[in-house]
């Protein structure tokens, strides 16, 4: 009797997950690899192609398969500044500092690819497929991979000028938030350095970030918080840069 009543747990529990498993059509896997990228190696929206909006900056949504990544561009007297998400395919994992702000520690794109992006301050990501309007589909996303800038990771590493060395007790992270309209659905943290309880840790590897907790979401923000802050701003370097965002859709 105690064999049959496994047996049709085992087959209840296998026709759940099927069941879970067949609630997405399909699933896209952005890789940012079908991005135009200058000869710099990166695009940060400096070629002003996007929409010059009222706060006198240049709006792009970069788009890499089923989706959009909200990219600022703007000028000054002391030049150019982007913020959002900017692509890039450059690998130099020694050279500290803010001029070499558009490579990754990983020193490729996940799984040796060539291109991925770069978030930094607050990047949004609109997950849809087609025009949100119109469509009845409804995006969750799964996963992403992501690891920290050169940048940040040498800052994190050695300290410099604005930001301190990490010691004991601090911490860097990034908060992945989603939303369908203007309803928050989930948030996920993830610390890309971690010197809390013992640990000595900072990220330099893709990592795997679980998102399915976020749930059917039309956009997903990325921001960053610190134990290293200034009255209220952060000294850390807020970048990370990610890689194989992948999203799975229903009609459901």
């Amino acid at each position: 009797m105690k064999q049959v009543r496994l047996f049709l747990m085992v087959g209840v529990l296998a026709l759940v997950a099927t069941s879970c498993e067949e609630e997405f059509s399909y699933k896209k896997t952005i890789d940012f690899e079908d991005v135009k990228l200058g000869d710099e190696g990166y695009y940060n929206g400096s070629d002003k192609s996007g929409q010059l909006s009222a706060a006198g900056t240049w709006v792009k949504y970069i788009r890499s398969s089923a989706a959009e990544f909200e990219n600022h561009y703007g000028e000054s007297e002391w030049g150019g500044y982007w913020s959002g998400f900017a692509i890039s395919s450059l690998k130099d994992t020694l050279t500290a500092g803010y001029g070499n702000q558009y490579s990754t520690m990983a020193g490729s794109g996940a799984a040796g690819s060539a291109n991925f992006a770069l978030a930094f301050d607050s990047a949004v990501i609109y997950t849809y497929r087609i025009d949100p309007v119109e469509s009845t589909e409804k995006a969750y996303p799964q996963s992403l991979m992501i690891t920290n800038s050169t940048y940040t990771y040498h800052t994190l590493r050695d300290g410099n000028m604005f930001a301190a060395k990490f010691k004991s007790g601090d911490w860097y992270k990034v908060i992945i938030r989603g939303y369908k309209s203007a309803s928050l659905t989930g948030t996920v943290e993830y610390y890309l350095a971690d010197f809390r309880a013992g640990k000595s840790l900072i990220v330099k590897d893709w990592t795997k970030v679980n998102l399915s907790g976020l749930g059917a979401v039309d956009r997903m923000v990325l921001t960053f918080d610190s134990s290293d802050k200034t009255a209220g701003w952060l000294n850390t370097p807020a970048y990370a840069c990610i890689d194989n965002l992948i999203i799975a859709y229903s009609e459901k």
